[in-house]
């Protein structure tokens, strides 16, 4: 029996729902942020809070559960390096809604999901500076023409 059972369905199937989700998860944990409609983004708050659940304490299992549930081996690491040691001491609630506008189109309710505490997933690019000799191979260049 499914009392008080408060789970989010979509219309597409199991198989369907749950590669959606896994979609959802893996762009908002890559980026940091995201804009959807309101039903997703609340799927995805329960989703992704559960998966940052499992960040806190590394273990075997918790690896599993991630990999079984995000399919990326890269993406479970950076989890463990930089959102685990962010959250160690939180309870729970590591994602906010906030409500944006709505869409044009249907007049879908649109809203912005993002993390409730600074964490940073992306790295930056260093820009390397080119060595002279490139910049002189460039030069010849402009001159031959």
């Amino acid at each position: 029996m499914r009392h008080v059972m408060k789970k989010i369905q979509f219309k597409q199937g199991k198989d369907a729902s749950d590669m959606m989700m896994r979609k959802l998860a893996v762009n908002f944990l890559l980026n940091g942020k995201m804009t959807t409609t309101e039903k997703r983004a609340k799927a995805i708050k329960q989703f992704v809070d559960r998966i940052v659940g499992k960040t806190k304490e590394r273990s075997e299992a918790n690896k599993n559960f991630l990999l079984r549930k995000l399919a990326q081996v890269e993406l479970v690491e950076k989890l463990f390096e930089k959102v685990g040691p962010v959250v160690k001491d939180k309870i729970g609630g590591f994602v906010k809604l906030e409500r944006l506008y709505r869409r044009e189109s249907d007049d879908a309710l649109m809203v912005g999901v993002s993390w409730k505490y600074p964490i940073v997933m992306k790295e930056e690019v260093k820009k390397v500076e080119k060595s002279e000799s490139m910049k002189n191979q460039k030069e010849i260049k402009t001159v031959a023409k």
